[in-house]
């Protein structure tokens, strides 16, 4: 039998931080101040993952969506401010 590769459970749940809030789409939820690190701690809290190993995740997933928004012609504005909040938490020493 081949071998399963196991999923990466953090990834699931990083374009959660890119989503925009849909009762008000032209309002990115996570980009608003506080927003970020709470949902952060809400998502790391209720699904039991590791902090740091979610923020990178979150920059690989900001990373890929940013380069389709651009390869679409559209702008990459939410993507490229969630990652530099992640990149920010990661720098805190998270």
């Amino acid at each position: 039998m081949g071998r399963r590769r196991r999923r990466e459970r953090s990834f699931d749940f990083a374009n959660l931080f890119t989503n925009p809030d849909l009762a008000e789409p032209s309002r990115p939820v996570a980009t608003e101040p506080g927003r970020f690190s709470r949902r952060l701690e809400i998502v790391v809290d209720a699904a039991g993952l590791e902090r740091t190993r979610l923020l990178r995740w979150i920059l690989a997933w900001t990373g890929l969506s940013a380069a389709w928004f651009l390869e679409d012609g559209d702008s990459p504005a939410i993507d490229l401010h969630v990652a530099a909040l992640a990149a920010a938490e990661l720098d805190r020493g998270c």
